[in-house]
């Protein structure tokens, strides 16, 4: 390891080599500060021009204001990219944003870059970041240690999981200062402060923050500067909400106290209606015309019904009578009964899903004339991109195609450990097309990267890929077949995009479009016939 710290590179691939995952607040402060100093002079920057020393500071090694400010800012979008790839799942949705779309006006700009990204990490404590950084650097010089699967702070002590905290940490204001009462914010039903934007802003300059206390063990840093946040605030108001709500208990009660008054017996009163009484009198003559024999068989059908009531009860539902019985069931019994419930709902979820499945997508069947080892690719979408519905448990091919780029291939291996996420299963992917120019009708995609003997088996789970691309917005394809092939479950209310390639051959490509479906007995189908070029030559 250099004296000089280690470029964002190394920092990635060595947490990589080490199974450790880079919180992203971190990746996104490194690419903060080197936007700042490319405000003043733009100039492109990648993952080995940014070098990050012992002490967390960043050194960034590209001429200035030798590029565009936006080349600089997407240089710098693609830059948090390949650090975001180290951060693993719950990386939040702003930042994939801010990386795959740029600013929210549409202006590739470094100022108006810098804003956004640093709104997104409001509030945000530099020097604890920094510390953070320079702990994660000094680790990385320590040597290789035992691979972990916990995050980079969590794997290397409880002083950085104190300053990833430190990280949201916010000023104070002075202490033993009273707050106004006019002061005070509005409360809302249930005594909590009704805050906005305005009301932060207006009382910013009542409150003084206070500087963080410097850690022991770091040299304070040149560039350590405090970080525009509404933290402040949020704590003045936190302490005039107290405030209030101590003014209000000290207050005395309005509410009349009652004394309790021991209930006496409550007095029988008579009914102000009598109940009609039914005429019995004849009832044991003789009756006339066979009603009592109408009446028999009126009581013979009622035992009838409750006794065979009783009986369905006995079959269907012993547990009833169990408890009716006293005798309460196990636990085993409850246990079984509890899982037996929830597979039915399971069940029942399962159908209904499959029925809405069924509704909105269909069975596509492709096939290539003359070629049967040409690929079929399926087009997933422009990276960062998701493709969904993926068994685990095997092998998945995916290929990135840049504008005018030479393409890169990668494989998911069918042992991949896909991490649990909101959403299920979740695998992520970064890919890097090639430097050298290529067209498109000159495209060699290579030979498939899939081993036939380490194809895996499916687990019953489905799981999704993220693909982060550099550069961003590179075209990913998922292979899905050769020859011949048949995709189940694809949308059909979309146009659909088939890439079909063969060695030595342009590649083609087709698109299904809605209009192209067809109902069939057990759902939606359509077909596809691609017809390749002649070869230039024969390999």
């Amino acid at each position: 390891m250099s004296a000089m710290g280690v470029t964002a590179r190394e920092l990635v691939s060595q947490l990589r080599a080490r199974d450790q995952r880079l919180p992203f607040e971190i990746g996104a402060f490194v690419a903060l500060e080197t936007l700042e100093r490319l405000l003043e002079g733009p100039a492109v920057v990648g993952p080995d021009d940014v070098r990050i020393g012992p002490e967390g500071t960043l050194a960034t090694y590209v001429a200035p204001s030798s590029a565009s400010g936006a080349e600089a800012a997407k240089s710098v979008a693609a830059l948090m990219a390949h650090l975001l790839v180290a951060a693993g799942p719950g990386v939040p949705p702003t930042l994939l944003r801010l990386v795959e779309q740029g600013p929210s006006d549409g202006r590739w700009d470094p100022s108006r870059m810098r804003d956004e990204l640093e709104a997104s990490l409001v509030p945000l404590n530099r020097a604890a970041a920094r510390r953070v950084l320079a702990r994660i650097v000094r680790d990385l010089e320590a040597g290789p240690r035992a691979p972990s699967r916990a995050p980079a702070g969590l794997a290397m002590g409880g002083d950085v999981d104190d300053d990833l905290d430190a990280l949201l940490a916010v000023g104070e204001p002075e202490d033993d200062e009273d707050v106004p009462t006019s002061e005070l914010p509005q409360l809302d039903a249930s005594g909590n402060p009704v805050v906005s934007f305005d009301s932060i802003t207006a009382k910013r300059t009542g409150l003084r923050k206070r500087e963080p206390e410097p850690d022991l063990d770091d040299e304070p840093s040149a560039h350590d500067r405090p970080t525009p946040a509404m933290g402040n605030d949020v704590v003045a108001l936190g302490r005039a909400v107290e405030a209030r709500r101590a003014a209000e208990r000290e207050r005395p009660d309005p509410t009349p106290k009652v004394e309790s008054v021991r209930p006496g017996r409550m007095e029988t009163r008579p009914a102000t209606k009598p109940m009609p009484v039914a005429e019995l009198d004849g009832f044991d003559e003789e009756p006339v015309g066979g009603k009592r024999s109408g009446l028999g068989m009126g009581v013979v059908i009622l035992v009838l019904l409750i006794v065979g009531g009783l009986g369905a009860v006995v079959v269907l539902r012993p547990d009833v009578v169990d408890r009716v019985m006293g005798r309460a069931p196990s636990e085993d019994e409850l246990r079984a009964e509890e899982e037996a419930r929830q597979a039915q709902e399971r069940a029942e979820q399962m159908d209904r899903a499959r029925a809405e499945l069924h509704a909105r997508h269909g069975r596509l069947s492709i096939r290539v004339e003359g070629h049967d080892r040409a690929q079929i690719l399926l087009f997933v979408g422009r990276g960062p991109a998701v493709a969904e519905n993926l068994p685990t448990g095997v092998a998945h091919e995916l290929v990135a195609v840049a504008d005018n780029r030479t393409p890169t291939r990668a494989v998911v291996p069918a042992d991949a450990t896909w991490a649990p996420s909101d959403d299920g299963l979740l695998y992520e992917l970064a890919m890097q097309t090639g430097d050298e120019e290529m067209a498109f009708e000159q495209l060699v995609l290579g030979p498939s990267r899939l081993d036939r003997n380490a194809m895996g088996t499916p687990s019953g789970e489905l799981g999704r890929v993220r693909v982060i691309t550099t550069p961003p917005g590179a075209r990913v394809f998922l292979l899905v077949g050769f020859g011949t092939t048949e995709i189940r479950d694809l949308p059909t209310d979309a146009p659909q995009e088939i890439l079909v390639y063969d060695e030595g051959v342009p590649p083609v490509r087709s698109f299904v479009g809605p209009s192209d479906w067809r109902e069939a007995e057990d759902g939606k189908e359509a077909e596809l016939v691609v017809t390749l070029p002649e070869p230039a030559r024969r390999r």
